[in-house]
């Protein structure tokens, strides 16, 4: 169990490590969020399907965090799965646009509709590598569709749908 001394400490680290990647770029920074619907495998004989937010800071280099949650369609099976990701957006912006490629770590819990227990009995590291395309929606809004491949969950296809802060 991590205890809140740990948790707070590694989100102090983090906000300053946004701040570093700041100080190395040229070009604007801005927090976002963004909604996310996804299909992933992550069902025992089918894919799941389940959504989340993301939550993250930066602007040609960005960092954030992510929380979703999957339902499977064949059985009770649900996940939940926390990243934290640093993306790397492949052309220079006036808002953000264009081509990124984004690196996942945590962690993902798995649980049953009929045997909810937390913390949960099983759960994995969840590691990845994600590309995408942004297109804006004026100045503040964004929509991507986006790619990932990884483990424990091998691929998967979503959407989200953001704001600039």
């Amino acid at each position: 169990m991590v205890n809140t001394k740990t948790a707070f400490f590694a989100f102090v680290i983090f906000l300053l490590s946004i701040t570093v990647v700041h100080a190395q770029e040229k070009g604007e920074f801005s927090f976002f969020a963004a909604p996310a619907l996804e299909i992933i495998n992550y069902g025992r004989d089918t894919p799941a399907i389940g959504g989340g937010i993301t939550l993250g800071g930066g602007g040609n280099i960005s960092m954030g965090i992510s929380l979703l949650f999957f339902q499977s369609f064949d059985t009770a099976l649900s996940s939940m799965e926390t990243n934290i990701f640093l993306r790397f957006s492949l052309r220079r912006f006036e808002i953000v646009k264009g081509l990124f490629v984004q690196v996942n770590a945590g962690a993902v819990l798995f649980f049953s509709w009929n045997d909810i227990e937390l913390p949960a009995r099983a759960g994995t590291f969840s590691t990845g590598i994600a590309a995408g395309w942004t297109f804006p929606l004026g100045e503040r809004f964004y929509v991507e569709p986006y790619l990932r491949l990884g483990y424990p969950y091998y691929g998967g296809i979503g959407v989200s749908a953001g704001i600039k802060f």
